[in-house]
């Protein structure tokens, strides 16, 4: 952008600067810029907080979308995924995550995997009740993600058997609710120690994914190929079978992208 470098010289030494929302996309550029600055992500976060009443939700969701941008520059592990609930938190307070008083999908599943990484349980169990009609009306898989959801925070609760009834009720018709539900079948039976139904589901499972390789991203496509490799290497390693067990940690450990990262983890010190 023409004159950027002189503009952000000019304004914090100008009267402008004192007018909230100039302040406000002033930080948020900065923060875009120079991502690794802590102290400009908080800057944003405060001025978004403090002058909240000033902006609109189209500006709102925008300035909330950088401060996401940039959590995973700043935070790792857990201090990652509670900042992004604080953002979650607030935009539901005040509304932004809601579009014409409905929330996306996509936004109802990011708040699920956060919920579970923190293990925010009770929290969870009524934010679900709360928006599981919620979603657009046009949306045709909006109960299957719904019904996902719920599995995911019984296998949490360790419900496994509630978990496995709720996935019979699911027809999925959105290729990647049907991913999530796939994978969710596989940790049920893999808890409920159902050998030959785990086994029939892991060959499943790489064949729909072979099938439907053209239809999605490679990196979805070996995102969901690792998960299923992963968990049935686990589930055949033998119990205190300490150097395969360090080779597996090693490969979930560094796989960029891993669904369900967290639990894998979990069920290998299981076996230590």
């Amino acid at each position: 952008m023409t004159l950027m470098d002189e503009i952000l010289d000019f304004l914090p030494k100008s009267p402008y600067f004192d007018i909230p929302i100039i302040k406000l996309w002033y930080t948020a550029l900065l923060l875009l810029k120079l991502p690794d600055k802590t102290e400009y992500y908080h800057q944003l976060k405060s001025l978004l907080h403090e002058h909240n009443s000033l902006i609109n939700k189209t500006e709102k969701r925008m300035l909330y979308a950088s401060l996401e941008n940039t959590t995973r520059v700043i935070f790792e592990s857990r201090p990652y995924y509670k900042a992004l609930f604080e953002l979650y938190s607030a935009q539901l307070q005040n509304g932004v995550m809601y579009v014409n008083n409905y929330i996306q999908p996509i936004s109802l599943k990011n708040m699920l995997t956060v919920a579970l990484r923190l293990e925010r349980v009770e929290w969870l169990e009524q934010f679900l009740e709360e928006h599981k009609d919620k979603m657009p009306p046009e949306y045709e898989d909006r109960d299957n993600v719904y019904r996902y959801s719920l599995v995911r925070l019984r296998i949490e609760q360790e419900k496994f058997d509630d978990a496995l009834g709720i996935l019979n009720q699911v027809v999925s018709v959105d290729f990647f609710t049907n991913m999530d539900v796939r994978r969710a079948l596989l940790m049920v039976y893999y808890e409920m120690e159902y050998t030959d139904m785990f086994e029939s589901e892991v060959n499943r499972f790489r064949v729909y994914l072979t099938n439907n390789q053209d239809d999605i991203s490679l990196v979805h496509l070996q995102a969901y190929r690792d998960f299923n490799n992963i968990i049935d290497n686990i589930y055949k390693t033998m119990k205190r079978d300490q150097d395969r067990l360090d080779q597996l940690e090693n490969q979930i450990n560094n796989t960029q992208i891993l669904p369900e990262r967290k639990w894998l983890l979990e069920k290998l010190q299981e076996k230590r």
